[in-house]
């Protein structure tokens, strides 16, 4: 048997058999429906007055229109894609961004084939060796993480994994300008994060504080 939404005759039919005792089973034989249709029905339209037909009817109704439409790709939807492809955002993120902005749901792979943080933590290396100062400028604590424990630095890894995307290991620091680190900073503060619920982390910080971070150049958020 095809699946189909139950209709509202079906429902009463459930309602009214459910209240007089009959099975289950007895009731998808007679409705020509299959068990766990009618279980899945009962467990996710059930209120706390126990299952109704006009309210589990419109519950249904309810979800179904607040489900995001599963679509082709459209021409608005391949701008959307490209146009965020550009800042460097990933398929997972374009994805799970177009879910709120346009009620949208795709698969990643369809995107791939279109292809203030108040604490520090330092390395144990000789570079930070002036620390106390560092941390007395910025008016924050500093830590060091103890000796092969990368992961004391999760965010600092992950950060420095995403900052490599512009600034590769093998190159030259002492040649990268201030402009350069202000446009990587702000391409990766303006990427929405799974962790964040595909927010990004200049919408999540202003939400929280009140304070529109993309007014102000080089301030790198973490998330």
């Amino acid at each position: 048997m095809s699946y189909k939404h139950l209709s509202l005759e079906e429902r009463h039919y459930l309602e009214l058999e459910q209240k007089a005792g009959t099975s289950i089973n007895k009731i998808a034989k007679k409705l020509c429906r299959h068990v766990s249709t009618l279980s899945r029905e009962l467990k996710r339209n059930t209120g706390k007055r126990g299952y109704r037909n006009r309210q589990a009817n419109e519950l249904a109704q309810k979800r179904l229109k607040e489900k995001p439409k599963s679509i082709k790709l459209t021409v608005e939807v391949k701008i959307y894609i490209d146009e965020h492809l550009t800042k460097d955002w990933s398929p997972e993120q374009i994805v799970g961004r177009l879910k709120d902005d346009m009620s949208i749901s795709l698969h990643h792979e369809t995107v791939y084939q279109k292809e203030q943080v108040h604490t520090l933590t330092f390395d144990n290396g000789k570079e930070f060796a002036k620390h106390e100062s560092i941390s007395e400028k910025l008016e924050c604590k500093s830590y060091f993480a103890k000796p092969y424990h990368s992961w004391e630095r999760g965010q600092n890894e992950n950060a420095n994994g995403l900052l490599r995307q512009y600034f590769p290991k093998y190159m030259t620091l002492d040649k990268v300008n201030v402009s350069e680190v202000e446009i990587a900073v702000d391409k990766l503060n303006n990427r929405p994060r799974k962790c964040l619920k595909f927010k990004t982390p200049y919408e999540v910080f202003q939400k929280l504080t009140g304070i529109d971070l993309t007014k102000t150049k080089g301030v790198a958020l973490m998330s």
